[in-house]
């Protein structure tokens, strides 16, 4: 599939978003200094639509099948995600005092690489694997899974029968209240996210999108709406405009041209994975300055300063670790296609 610059200027506001969200609470005092900050969660969301919208861009044919689906995903999300739960427990094992929310065992390791939702050890309460920002890997694969099994379909057809699966899952979620993880998963709102990225990127395939001063309303009203929704129905309050800013951004920022935003939405996985790794360093060096204020201002430097943190060390990470990685493990991927491409056909 062509890369839709859109799309990646897209992947690195909500990378951006979530670090900003994340970057006042490695320091005390600075999350109650910078309440306005929580708006930043909402980068997940944007995720989940953009995954969506991706899934829906694919090709009649299914890009190659089922299997060679499901691995062309594999690869993109498993090797880096492995490595960076790995390195995580090694560290809680070698040097627990620069890990110490982070409780591990055999049940939570094993759960965490096979993206099982479960309760974390660490977090009690919280349906989060090892490594944080992993939960949404959970939702990311089961998407991927569901959708492989009706990949062979035309576009419309997937949509509309992921829509009508996911759809009846939520309402049997909101049915039922399940406390099961996985059930609590499986049926959140927040498939809906998915759901609606599928849909616009139809849209979008068919040139059915707003006007550019339309667009520019969406946004504006989805930004507004952010601001006053909660944390209930997540997929409906957050993903709605979720969806409207992708949709909106679609048309607006067609034709731009921002390099370095563009290599921040190459590299958002690698951001999104590392920042905890790079808060840790930006943390360090903020203490080692002897700055103790918890004032907004220093706030916003703080979390400007940790951001450029975590795009330094996730770039990096994209271009030494992710990058290459991904290109030998596509290579072998393809090349597989292209032998069952030769295979002669039997009978």
């Amino acid at each position: 599939m062509k890369k839709i610059e859109q799309i990646q200027y897209l992947r690195a506001l909500a990378a951006l978003l979530v670090v900003a969200y994340h970057a006042p609470a490695t320091i005390a005092g600075f999350s109650d200094s910078l309440p306005q900050l929580s708006v930043g969660a909402f980068g997940v969301d944007i995720f989940f639509v953009i995954s969506g919208f991706i899934m829906g861009s694919l090709g009649e044919t299914g890009q190659g099948g089922r299997v060679d689906f499901l691995l062309k995903r594999i690869v993109r999300i498993v090797p880096m995600y492995w490595l960076v739960t790995l390195v995580t427990v090694g560290l809680a094992f070698i040097a627990p005092h620069l890990m110490r929310s982070t409780v591990v065992d055999i049940s939570s390791i094993v759960k965490s690489l096979l993206f099982i939702p479960h309760f974390s050890l660490g977090h009690p309460g919280s349906i989060w694997p090892i490594v944080v920002p992993g939960w949404t890997l959970s939702y990311e694969m089961f998407f991927y899974a569901v959708f492989a099994l009706v990949i062979s379909g035309t576009q419309i057809s997937r949509a509309t029968l992921l829509s009508v699966v996911f759809v009846a899952l939520i309402i049997g979620g909101l049915a039922i209240r399940p406390s099961d993880p996985i059930a609590l998963t499986y049926t959140s709102t927040l498939l809906f996210e998915f759901v609606m990225g599928l849909w616009i990127a139809i849209a979008y395939r068919r040139g059915v999108l707003p006007s550019h001063r339309l667009a520019c309303v969406l946004v504006v009203v989805a930004v507004l709406l952010l601001w006053g929704s909660g944390t209930a129905y997540r997929g409906i309050n957050k993903g709605v405009p979720a969806a409207a800013i992708v949709l909106g951004s679609l048309v607006i920022l067609n034709r731009s041209r921002w390099p370095l935003l563009g290599l921040i939405g190459d590299a958002s996985y690698s951001i999104y994975l590392m920042q905890f790794f790079s808060f840790g360093v930006t943390r360090a060096l903020w203490v080692a300055s002897g700055i103790g204020s918890s004032e907004p201002l220093y706030g916003v430097f703080y979390v400007a300063f940790s951001s450029v943190g975590c795009i330094v060390t996730g770039v990096a990470t994209y271009w030494f670790v992710e990058r290459p990685i991904t290109a030998y493990l596509g290579g072998i991927v393809r090349r597989r296609s292209m032998h069952q491409l030769r295979l002669p056909s039997s009978g």
